[in-house]
């Protein structure tokens, strides 16, 4: 949400609220269009009854990571100068499980439980109502396990610096597996699990 108009003085606090706002609201609106704010379609892919999810989230990914390489290789972007967070490898390993576990549960993550309380679904409400809670309790024990949370820093690094493969190369690389990724998703879907799958049918 901090833009770079932000940090340059060019918007203030309240055009920065006012743009959040209004991303969000869009943000939001193309989640539950797109069948994010459903918690039994988002499970669906873990069964293999239904990418559409999958497919909408790859899709993201693709177009931000192809329109980031474009503007930098056109001289619009300076990569250097794009903030980056230091990655703690081992609380992102445990921190990824438990998250996966919750999404298969629940059917939601955080952002996506926060549409379908927008929507008034009750199986988000319940979820987003745990997230709260599990948020409270983690700040509660934090001083235990702040030494876990910083453990393992590999510090700001992105894909090409771990792999030494150059960002053109690797955005090529990263392209062409989204494609594989959609072809293949569409000849397994619904096929791991057909009963799964025709039962959403009735």
């Amino acid at each position: 949400m901090m833009f770079p108009l932000y940090k340059l003085g060019i918007m203030g606090d309240t055009g920065l609220i006012i743009m959040a706002l209004l991303v969000g609201l869009v943000f939001g609106y193309f989640l539950e269009s797109t069948g994010f704010g459903n918690g039994t379609k988002i499970a669906a892919v873990f069964y293999g009854t239904d990418w559409r999810v999958f497919k909408m989230m790859f899709s993201v990914l693709l177009t931000a990571m192809v329109l980031t390489y474009t503007t930098y290789y056109l001289g619009w972007l300076d990569l250097n100068l794009v903030q980056l967070a230091v990655a703690y490898t081992w609380p992102i390993i445990v921190g990824g499980m438990v998250m996966g576990a919750g999404m298969v549960i629940g059917g939601y993550c955080p952002g996506t439980s926060m549409v379908s309380v927008a929507t008034l679904k009750v199986d988000g409400i319940v979820f987003s109502l745990g997230f709260f809670i599990g948020v409270i309790l983690y700040a509660e024990i934090y001083p235990l396990v702040q030494g876990f949370a910083y453990s393992g820093s590999v510090g700001k690094v992105t894909l090409a610096d771990v792999t030494g493969i150059p960002v053109g190369v690797l955005a090529f690389i990263v392209a062409v597996i989204g494609i594989a990724s959609f072809y293949l998703v569409d000849k397994i879907e619904g096929k791991l699990y057909p009963s799964a799958k025709a039962s959403e049918k009735k």
